[in-house]
């Protein structure tokens, strides 16, 4: 049954408001005990670690509501997300040329994952559709699937990112349910794990202290 925190009245007081979710079969210190050596190295930039911690603060509180484990998992996911764009532009070099054919149309130094995708979507809304823009003489991956592809083609592994079913399934299911989806805590938990581990290995493979964070 969905725990709902306010009541009738409105705004509960602390000692009716922070109980435990009886649901929660874990101990607020075993849930803290559980998060606390899943870490990023320290060359991560802040904008991944931010959402990471997002993702294990969300577990330890799942202990006064239980759903905030279904939001870790989609955290953790989202900081994978972050670090494949910074991933992918620090492949680039950090210069991305955009082509149509031989003809260099537009030039960016150090962008943004963002500023590429906006520049390519205008482009296209604003000349012929039928000859492609390229981004460095290459095609553009414009979803976390293509990024993913594209990395493993610039030399990257599968095993080193997230797999599928673990990371976009999982964000596809959240974002697009029709009911209450709520993640047991071996999930939410494997989902942070599997997180940290790709997101390690993308920075390890395109180390820079240039990224946008």
């Amino acid at each position: 049954m969905y725990r709902v925190l306010l009541d009738a009245n409105g705004i509960l007081p602390p000692d009716k408001l922070l109980v435990p979710d009886a649901r929660t079969d874990a101990t607020l210190e075993a849930l803290q005990s559980s998060v606390v050596e899943i870490n990023l190295k320290s060359n991560i930039p802040e904008s991944v670690k931010n959402e990471f911690q997002r993702a294990k603060d969300l577990i330890i509180f799942s202990f006064f509501k239980y759903e905030f484990l279904t939001l870790a998992a989609r955290s953790a996911v989202f900081a994978y997300e972050a670090a494949l764009k910074l991933g992918y532009v620090q492949a680039l070099g950090n210069k991305a040329i955009l082509k149509r054919g031989s003809e260099i149309i537009q030039e960016f130094t150090n962008p943004s994952y963002r500023e590429i995708s906006e520049s390519m979507q205008r482009m296209k809304k604003s000349h012929d559709k039928s000859e492609k823009i390229t981004v460095n003489d290459t095609y553009f991956p414009k979803n976390m699937d293509q990024i993913e592809k594209w990395l493993i083609k610039d030399g990257m592994s599968e095993s080193q990112l997230l797999r599928r079913e673990a990371g976009m399934y999982l964000r596809n299911r959240m974002a697009h349910t029709e009911e209450l989806f709520i993640l047991p805590f071996c999930n939410a938990l494997g989902a942070l794990r599997a997180s940290v581990h790709a997101i390690n290995n993308i920075f390890e493979h395109y180390p820079s202290k240039t990224l946008h964070s």
